[in-house]
This record gives structure tokens, C-alpha cells and sequence, in this order.
């Protein structure tokens, strides 16, 4: 029995998947965005929540290398809400995870979020920008 619960911790240890959650807080009138490079065929899974900040919503931009934006939307949370984005990677290269909160004149927001690649490239993790 202790032979199968070894062999299964390696082989959860040996898939490659990069994920690495990060909290962040996006102030009023701007935009914050990350940056994670992604191999085409991977499959991505972009999970985001705000957990405080006036009516906990938020604009979700995610684009490829290319330009092309894959989701965008106005989210608003209740409750335990979470918000996902999945979709399979079609290029190499750069994507873009982006957090708008322009539309707050006054309120900050608290987001938590995670990006989950089956992407192999484990030094290509996320790295912030101001817009």
C-alpha cells in the first residue's frame, strides 16, 4: 500500500504544470496586468476573485501574443464566486492577464488570482506591469 501512495506523490510531482497564485490591489482609475510566456497546445486555466473592494467587481481582459482577446467582461462576485477562464493555448509567446478598474472613481480592488499552464517552461512565471 505504501509502494502505490509513493508512486502516486511522484507522478502528480512529475506532470508539468506551472501555477502560482498571486493577491494583488488594482487602484481606482487603472489597469494592472500580467504577463506569463505559454507554449501553444497548453492547456490554461485563469482563475481570479475579488475579496474587497465596493461592489467586488472587476474588467477581465485576457489576449494572446497576437493581439487577439480571448475573454473580456465586467465581473461581479457573490458569495464564493470564483471566476475561470480556460482555454488551450494557440500560439507560443506572450499572454496577457489584465485587471481593469477604471470605471472606480474611489475604490481599490483586492484580487486574488492564479494562472495554471500545463506549459513545461517553469522560469517563465508571472511578471507585473502597470498600463
Amino acid at each position: 500500500m505504501k509502494l502505490a501512495a509513493v508512486a502516486l506523490v511522484f507522478c502528480l510531482l512529475s506532470l508539468p504544470i506551472l501555477s502560482l497564485g498571486l493577491t494583488i490591489q488594482v487602484e481606482p482609475k487603472t489597469s494592472e496586468c500580467f504577463y506569463q510566456k505559454i507554449t501553444a497546445s497548453s492547456k490554461v486555466a485563469f482563475e481570479y476573485r475579488v475579496t474587497r473592494g465596493g461592489l467586488l467587481d472587476i474588467n477581465i481582459k485576457v489576449t494572446a501574443p497576437s493581439g487577439r482577446v480571448l475573454h473580456q467582461e465586467l465581473h461581479f462576485f457573490r458569495g464564493d464566486d470564483e471566476g475561470v477562464t480556460k482555454f488551450d493555448a494557440e500560439e507560443d509567446g506572450v499572454y496577457s492577464f489584465c485587471f481593469d478598474n477604471e470605471m472606480s472613481r474611489w475604490t481599490a480592488k483586492v484580487v486574488d488570482f492564479d494562472v495554471i499552464s500545463s506549459d513545461k517552461t517553469a522560469e517563465d512565471i508571472l511578471s507585473g506591469g502597470k498600463k
